[in-house]
């Protein structure tokens, strides 16, 4: 699956930092998450934590509650958003 995606994210298409060791136990965290459909359990692809992350919410939320809130921005006038 990495290869496949050239071992980029399969959102941002990045390559992923890898994460700091964790104090405890010394280990690193891997780049990449393994996304997948939580009511079937297939597996989507590699996501960098910010994407993973930022999917959770949205899938948690609902995409529409998201665009919702950037829309409601368009309609007001510059002077009203900059105060």
């Amino acid at each position: 699956m990495l290869a496949k995606q050239a071992g980029l994210c399969a959102i941002c298409r990045t390559v992923p930092e890898l994460q700091r060791a964790n104090t405890r136990t010394g280990r690193r965290w891997t780049p990449f998450h393994v996304d997948h459909d939580h009511a079937t359990g297939a597996v989507r692809g590699l996501l960098c934590t910010p994407c993973n992350t930022t999917l959770g919410r949205i899938e948690a939320i609902g995409l529409h509650e998201f665009t919702r809130y950037l829309n409601m921005w368009d309609t007001v006038p510059p002077a009203e958003s900059a105060g």
